[in-house]
């Protein structure tokens, strides 16, 4: 593919992989033998271009992961997807799939338009005569006939305002509105963007069949040039190469494994150039929202502190190394984790990574929560973070509970038709007259769901049926860690067949977020704000996991409070039991954002008493082993999960052991010697927990107020 990408034939059809950027399944999975869908969450590009498409007369096909979805509820799917013209499973044999398809003559390859997130399904899709694109967007474009092409753009943000045709890959935002971004757009954009005089490098980037990934250059030997030979170079500048992957290269398999978090994936995320809502805007949201509310059948009545404040002062430490122990043997494979016996592997593409799944699902099952699972695709499979919520109670209740009484008729009514039986419950609950006033009467049955949803449920998983709903005004606290392992560093090593203990990267995060959801589960009903925990996968393939949804909850307007995360904070190995909060970015305005979160911890850890002085990373510049400054550099920009909210605008840190560079005064970083080794197997238990027990009250009291 050239750098300038133009369809040169009239489009008839579109075949769609569902998957993580088209949207996510509601499905209420109350045992393995009775999984309910009660809806689809759309991406809003999804929704936009679906429309387009059907505008067009343009044939719809979906293609359904058969992992993700019950096959005897197909066509309870489609009720959910009006615009589709067919919907098939995805076979395990994709040479099957494609067979299929292309007995069906409305799905001619010169005629049609492939569109997976996968590379792997993308490449098929060529081989077999189709023309693939990687974003349903990017679809949108080039039906079009619009030419487009891979670009770097920098300068002045206010510049790009009313640009469109713009589909982000990655945005960095730096001081006084600057910004590099890489995105998919038009050529028409293009002379746009050149004549408001920012600058402008049209790339060349295969990104029908490819994928990109930046990859650090930590480290300069003998050996690097020969490596960077082997890859296939889009543009670097200079401490990192923006490279293109193309089926046939896993993510891990390219050769730079040196510092942490050395590898950033890039899909095309149109939520990045959103603007997050700042404290003003939500406030100015929720008497929005509140004026939608059905005044007439229902009062809302304040919270009143007596009823949410918690007391702080608790002398209970929520994290014993013993309960740190338990669960770091049972994930590193020291015992076993479920009726099969011991795992020896974490890492995405190893057949225990799924075992693991499901034994995290049981645990917090066991402390009970009602955890969910986010899909996403990486090499042909369904990979998933685990999500668990402790509802917040919010700042004000509805009398009588219209949400939840809401909620139980969408749970009894699962298909959208027949209608008229949920439709006049819903009648009876709400009032005639207030359907009338929010222009909902008449709506389709589909689209009042959709409407109602929206008002009642926006940030709620109300088709869990055991999960209480979040209440009203209440804000997201995000914990969270990645489950994942590797062992990159050995000179051989296969992620398929081979150990990877990860037992510090990052068992040490996923035992201290198990904790922190038990000792907390006490107060279920009695906090203010949602708590979230969250399991990241592939984050050592490049943050894969943690980006997909970090762009889902942008897209649905999540309003977070915070982001803390968890990842390698057991290694220690001198007296000083010195720990490092990172709250640093490259924009001052998203940094100072962050800066309170770490300052909040690191008063707990103080007074708490128990580790060493809490180091607060808070600089603008990633810098180098040396750069020891922390109000001027932060190593760990861009380089574990809380960087993938920092680049949609969220208040994120990432608490970690003594890693980067200390200052001259200070003892000499305690760097893990087995990182991303076969004997990454020993940390400090004590140390773990003393660092969680600071996080958990600071959690706590974030989440009471």
């Amino acid at each position: 593919m050239e750098a300038l990408f133009q369809l040169t034939s009239d489009i008839g059809s579109i075949i769609i992989v569902m998957d993580q950027q088209f949207g996510i399944l509601n499905i209420n999975e109350e045992n393995e033998m009775n999984q309910n869908l009660l809806g689809v969450e759309l991406r809003s590009t999804t929704e936009q271009a679906l429309s387009e498409f059907h505008n067009r007369n343009i044939k719809i096909l979906i293609l359904v992961p058969q992992d993700i979805l019950p096959q005897d509820q197909i066509q309870k799917l489609k009720e959910f997807l009006p615009y589709a013209n067919e919907i098939i499973f995805i076979k395990e044999d994709l040479e099957t799939t494609f067979s299929k398809i292309a007995e069906n003559p409305g799905y001619m390859p010169e005629q049609t338009v492939f569109v997976a997130a996968d590379r792997i399904l993308r490449s098929i899709a060529v081989d077999k005569g189709y023309t693939a694109l990687p974003h349903i967007s990017i679809a949108s474009l080039s039906i079009k006939k619009a030419a487009i092409c891979f670009a770097k753009i920098t300068g002045d943000e206010k510049l790009l305002q009313g640009i469109k045709d713009l589909v982000p890959y990655y945005l960095e935002r730096y001081e006084k509105d600057q910004i590099m971004l890489l995105a998919i757009t038009s050529y028409e954009a293009i002379a746009n963007i050149i004549a408001r005089q920012l600058k402008v490098d049209i790339l060349n980037y295969n990104f029908s069949v490819d994928d990109v990934m930046f990859v650090s250059l930590d480290h300069i030997d003998d050996t690097t040039k020969d490596k960077i030979m082997k890859l296939k170079i889009i543009f670097s500048d200079g401490k990192r190469i923006l490279v293109s992957l193309p089926s046939s290269v896993s993510n891990d398999s390219v050769p730079f494994h040196d510092k942490h978090g050395h590898f950033l994936f890039l899909n095309p995320d149109p939520t990045l150039l959103k603007p997050v809502s700042t404290p003003s805007a939500l406030l100015m949201a929720a008497e929005t929202s509140f004026k939608k509310w059905p005044l007439k059948k229902a009062k809302l009545v304040p919270i009143t502190d007596q009823e949410s404040l918690l007391m702080l002062t608790s002398t209970e430490n929520p994290s014993q190394p013993s309960s740190i122990k338990s669960y770091i043997d049972r994930y590193t494979g020291i015992s076993n984790l479920d009726n099969q016996g011991k795992i020896i592997s974490r890492h995405c593409e190893h057949p225990d990574n799924r075992r693991v799944i499901n034994r995290l699902v049981k645990d917090l099952r066991l402390m009970g929560y009602r955890p969910i699972t986010y899909p996403f695709s990486y090499r042909n499979k369904n990979l998933l973070n685990v999500i668990a919520d402790l509802p917040g109670r919010g700042y004000f209740k509805s009398e009588p509970d219209i949400s939840e009484n809401i909620r139980q008729v969408f749970l009894q009514y699962p298909s959208i038709t027949p209608s008229d039986q949920w439709i006049r419950e819903i009648t009876d609950i709400v009032g005639k007259d207030w359907l009338i006033e929010q222009n909902l009467e008449g709506l389709s049955p589909l689209e009042l769901r959709k409407k109602l949803n929206e008002i009642f449920f926006k940030n709620s998983t109300w088709w869990i049926r055991e999960s209480p709903l979040e209440g009203l005004e209440s804000q997201t606290i995000i914990v969270c860690g990645h489950l994942d392992s590797t062992a990159n560093l050995e000179s051989i090593y296969n992620q398929l067949v081979d150990p990877a203990p990860g037992t510090d990267d990052n068992c040490s995060g996923l035992a201290a977020l198990l904790s922190i959801a038990k000792y907390l589960s006490q107060f279920r009903g009695k906090l203010t704000h949602t708590i979230r925990f969250c399991f990241f996968n592939a984050e050592e393939v490049g943050l894969h996991g943690s980006r997909e949804y970090a762009s889902y909850l942008k897209d649905k307007d999540t309003q977070i409070k915070a982001v803390i995360n968890l990842d390698m904070m057991g290694f220690n190995n001198d007296e000083n039991r010195t720990f490092e909060i990172h709250a640093g970015y490259s924009d001052p305005v998203i940094r100072d954002r962050c800066v309170p979160l770490a300052e909040l911890i690191k008063r707990w850890s103080d007074k708490l008493g128990k580790v060493g002085p809490a180091q607060i990373y808070k600089g603008t510049l990633q810098g180098n082993d040396s750069d020891y400054d922390r109000d001027v550099y932060d190593g760990a920009i861009r380089r574990s999960d809380h960087y993938s909210f920092q680049a949609h605008g969220y208040p994120s840190i990432h608490i970690s052991e003594d890693f980067f560079a200390n200052l001259p005064v200070e003892p000499g970083k305690d760097r893990n010697p087995n990182y991303h080794r076969f004997a990454d197997k020993r940390i400090d238990n004590s140390y773990v927990a003393d660092i969680v027990n600071a996080a958990t009250f600071a959690i706590k009291e974030l989440a009471s107020k």
